[in-house]
């Protein structure tokens, strides 16, 4: 009868474990505690997503490509997301949340226009977005 079975599985994973008994209630705790792992994962991976895009493109400066520097959208008090800019001058920047964001190329030699409180602004869309902002050094 399976229903004294686990009557004495539950008692027995209660009080004092019996031989088997423990072994059967540990293995559907652990499965229950993945499948509410998983579940939770899954939740955070949608909340995350939720409201980002992926931003990609090209800094020139004076027609030619920046090698070496960072783009940076700043998305919130204290918050920035940026990436490096490649030495092709191309850069992508994951997980932007949509919106319109003020955005800074920093780089070496930079007029403040582009880094510190930069004129440069990002509208920022659903999917994958393409930017490309062409500098003038001076």
């Amino acid at each position: 009868m399976m229903w004294k079975s686990t009557i004495a599985c539950a008692v027995a994973f209660s009080f004092v474990p019996l031989a088997g008994c423990s072994q059967q209630a540990g293995l559907a705790k652990a499965k229950e505690d993945a499948e509410s792992a998983r579940s939770e994962l899954a939740k955070l991976k949608a909340d995350l997503d939720e409201g980002k895009a992926s931003v990609q493109g090209r800094v020139s400066v004076d027609g030619k490509p920046l090698t070496q520097g960072r783009v940076l959208f700043f998305v919130g008090k204290d918050r920035i997301v940026g990436a490096k800019v490649k030495e092709d001058g191309r850069f992508e920047v994951e997980r932007v949340p949509l919106g319109s964001h003020p955005v800074a190329v920093q780089f070496q030699g930079a007029p403040a226009r582009y880094s510190e409180g930069s004129e440069l602004r990002g509208e920022v869309k659903k999917g994958i977005n393409v930017m490309d902002f062409q500098l003038l050094s001076k």
